[in-house]
């Protein structure tokens, strides 16, 4: 677990965008 995933899926629930990729496969 890292602190920027946490804070990457922070900042898209707050867009209301789905999570990206990025996040979510790594």
């Amino acid at each position: 677990f890292s602190v920027a995933r946490s804070t990457v899926y922070r900042a898209v629930q707050r867009a209301g965008e789905p999570t990206p990729a990025r996040a979510r496969r790594r």
